[in-house]
């Protein structure tokens, strides 16, 4: 694995626009955490993922990150993660690994495909509240 200075993960084009300020506001947000966005608004069918991103602390990680941008007192965000929609998500995640490895391949980034084929980069699901105060982040919700 490369050490964390030289390391720039490609950008995964999905062709899809950013449909609302709150998914803006997260990427912002993640990005000033000091992640790096590969996609937005991927889809797999009728299922989608917000936006993929990959940080680096002691290790690479990948986060697949659902935006909620509702401001409804008496509903939490984390309610609206059922199981369904728990297993559309890992379904949507799958499908994005082996389409981004291929992409690796093709671009010329074969060491950092052979790492990500081997799955062995740990893999969080997380929740970002956009809220009026601001962004809230939720890791690893499932």
């Amino acid at each position: 694995m490369q050490d964390s200075g030289s390391f720039i993960a490609p950008y995964f084009r999905t062709g899809r626009r950013m449909r609302n300020m709150g998914e803006w506001k997260a990427c912002r947000f993640l990005r000033r955490l000091g992640y790096r966005i590969l996609a937005h608004n991927y889809c797999n069918g009728r299922n989608e993922i917000d936006i993929i991103a990959m940080s680096h602390k002691e290790k690479f990680y990948l986060h697949m990150v659902e935006v909620k941008a509702h401001n409804h007192p008496w509903k939490h965000p984390l309610s609206s993660q059922t199981n369904l929609r728990r297993h559309k998500t890992r379904n949507v995640a799958r499908a994005f690994l082996i389409e981004y490895v291929a992409y690796l391949r093709l671009s010329g980034h074969k060491a950092l495909a052979s790492e990500l084929n081997e799955l062995d980069w740990p893999l969080s699901f997380d929740l970002i509240w956009v809220k009026r105060d601001g962004p809230e982040l939720f890791s690893s919700i499932f």
